[in-house]
């Protein structure tokens, strides 16, 4: 018999979507042929991105960050609500998660994927690789996707507030002078051709957090560019550290708006590669913190969960 005052069941699955990463460097191989999807691997590419890792400790945070923002999560959301965690290419794999779910009786899906600009190339695969799994499952469950939240209220603050903390790093008379580097992954030039918003939802999201940080001077560029001969969005980071220090810019913050946790992109992209690239050129470059589990962004988060599962049709939420 249930007690009056015992807490709900859960009755629907919230899954936070996240790329995923080898938990050893031994692992590395069969991690990128996953990313490759069976295609060719070249011995220095393994190589290269091994010691990017070893650069960061042997292991990215990423898992470990996901699992605390469903935590997170599920306390803003509450009892009606379980949080689980699907990795795109690591352990544990979507479609794993897809078949703990389906076990625990739970009958509706709301997808998240961590990261806050949509691409069909990118963020659009997450969706369609749980809605594959989902369909080979006896009954098959509704999954509904939360639509991209680059704009987000809860986020973008958050951000430009991070944004502030690293201006604020530098000497107080230095710090009107300090610009902001605004930064996504980078993605194959195709994109444009199908008209994909994401180049679009990166600019409302980098002038959305300029708005709250305020004047100052600031650029957009794409990181991460993939090992391959195609084309990649730009202008990439380097490029535009370049065209800063001919303007004479000394100081520079950058806040990688297209990701809300740290991991190697974070980690050995900004924090090493692009440092070291402007130490050389006598720039102090300063990256602001990630939002990982922060207890407002997830909130704002849970907010748009809700929103969602509210549109629902009760019959298909039940």
């Amino acid at each position: 018999m249930r007690k009056e005052n015992s807490a709900p069941s859960p009755r629907i699955a919230v899954l936070l979507l996240a790329h995923g990463s080898p938990d050893r460097l031994e692992q590395m191989e069969e991690f990128l042929r996953r990313v490759r999807r069976g295609k060719p691997l070249r011995p220095e590419v393994l190589q290269e991105v091994t010691e990017r890792y070893r650069r960061i400790g042997g292991r990215s945070p990423l898992l470990d960050i996901t699992r605390d923002q469903a935590v997170g999560l599920q306390k803003a959301l509450g009892d009606e609500y379980r949080t689980f965690v699907g990795m795109k290419y690591w352990h544990p794999l979507i479609p794993d998660t897809a078949r703990e779910i389906h076990a625990e009786g739970l009958r509706t899906w709301i997808s998240v994927v961590m990261a806050p600009q949509y691409s069909r190339m990118s963020t659009g695969v997450y969706h369609e690789m749980l809605e594959e799994a989902a369909a080979t499952l006896d009954p098959p469950p509704r999954v509904c996707a939360v639509p991209d939240w680059h704009r987000l209220k809860g986020f973008l603050g958050p951000v430009a507030a991070r944004v502030q903390e690293a201006i604020d790093r530098f000497p107080e008379e230095e710090r009107e002078r300090v610009a902001v580097i605004l930064t996504a992954h980078s993605l194959p030039e195709k994109v444009r051709e199908w008209n994909d918003p994401y180049p679009g939802q990166f600019q409302e999201t980098a002038e959305g957090v300029m708005a709250l940080v305020g004047e100052r001077p600031w650029r957009m560029a794409y990181q991460s560019q993939g090992m391959t001969h195609d084309p990649w969005l730009g202008p990439g980071v380097n490029e535009v550290l370049e065209e800063m220090d001919a303007d004479g810019v000394r100081g520079v913050v950058v806040s990688p708006i297209g990701f809300v946790a740290d991991h190697v992109e974070v980690l050995y992209d900004i924090d090493v590669e692009h440092k070291e690239f402007a130490e050389e050129k006598g720039m102090r470059l300063e990256r602001s913190d990630s939002l990982n589990a922060d207890p407002a962004f997830l909130q704002a988060l849970a907010d748009v969960v809700k929103e969602t599962v509210a549109k629902l049709d009760p019959e298909d939420s039940r």
